[in-house]
């Protein structure tokens, strides 16, 4: 180490790790301190536990705190991060087939491969840089990316957006050339392209966080979510926000998945409501959360399109 940087911490035993602990003042359950710091580690478990230590006060945690609230928000945690996973890999499977349908009705099963169908050349270089990447990768695990270079060389658009990451697609539609074709796939979600395009963004990082298995408790979405007009702004760098985002892609899928999702979340969030939710932008009345999904299938139930 030169001198520029500080001297890294010493590792500490499970039983070192308690009783430094129990040295700033956390409650803890020797035998359920011990199963889990071995079972998900000090250092995960202490993105949870910062929440409840006072900085002005050399990192000691605030009195009452226990080792079983610090267990108790990661149980909620990892709900909510599964649930938040299993429903936008709905929408990341419809936009691939959107994306992919689409782009090949206009110009045929190679239209990822024509650079004229893009707006940014150097974004689609990007694209086919990632693209060529993952094929090569993909071309000795994948029978179905073996059997289309064998037989025809390449790989047709939707064969190829089953390689590529919710990111990679997403970006792929953001740099359409065509506001039309933009357009007909925002239309199939009720959303201005612009929106959709955002609205992707912000899923894909938190379907990213979700599969990395990142803390989301107390965490700000990096990007803003562009909600309408009409919406409270407090949500849009939140997990508040993300849910409703989600509840309204969803219904591209069915009024059923949708009203799954609602209800599965707040199932979630009365299970753990020991949990302040308000950390994450959920309102005290959790029924306002989904109030203009509800209103979009409403009006779709009754044939009436929002502008």
């Amino acid at each position: 180490m030169t001198d520029q940087y500080e001297e890294m911490k010493p590792s500490l035993s499970i039983d070192q790790q308690i009783v430094r602990l129990t040295e700033l003042g956390m409650m803890v359950d020797e035998q359920l301190a011990a199963d889990r710091l071995a079972r998900i580690g000090y250092y995960r478990l202490s993105g949870y536990w910062f929440l409840f230590q006072d900085k002005s006060n050399n990192g000691m945690f605030f009195a009452g705190t226990s080792f079983e609230q610090v267990i108790n928000l990661y149980e909620f945690d990892v709900a909510l991060r599964a649930l938040l996973f299993r429903y936008t890999g709905i929408v990341e499977v419809a936009i691939r087939a959107l994306v992919s349908n689409t782009l090949a009705e206009k110009y045929g099963p190679l239209a990822h491969m024509d650079s004229s169908n893009f707006f940014s050349q150097a974004n689609y270089q990007t694209f086919i840089k990632d693209y060529e990447r993952e094929k090569e990768r993909q071309k000795e695990k994948a029978v179905f990316v073996q059997h289309n270079l064998t037989k025809y060389g390449e790989l047709p658009i939707w064969a190829a957006v089953e390689i590529l990451s919710l990111g990679t697609v997403s970006k792929l539609y953001g740099n359409i050339k065509s506001p039309v074709i933009k357009k007909s796939i925002a239309k199939q979600f009720d959303l201005e392209w612009s929106r959709l395009k955002n609205w992707l963004e912000v899923l894909t990082y938190i379907r990213n966080a979700c599969a990395h298995h990142q803390r989301l408790y107390g965490r700000k979405i990096p990007l803003e979510i562009a909600f309408f007009d009409d919406c409270d702004k407090v949500d849009a760098r939140t997990l508040s926000g993300v849910a409703k985002v989600l509840a309204q892609m969803l219904l591209f899928d069915s009024a059923a998945t949708q009203d799954s999702f609602c209800k599965e979340l707040v199932d979630i969030l009365i299970e753990y409501r020991y949990v302040d939710s308000r950390r994450l932008g959920f309102p005290d009345n959790l029924s306002s959360t989904f109030d203009r999904a509800r209103n979009k299938l409403a009006k779709r139930e009754q044939g009436i399109r929002e502008v």
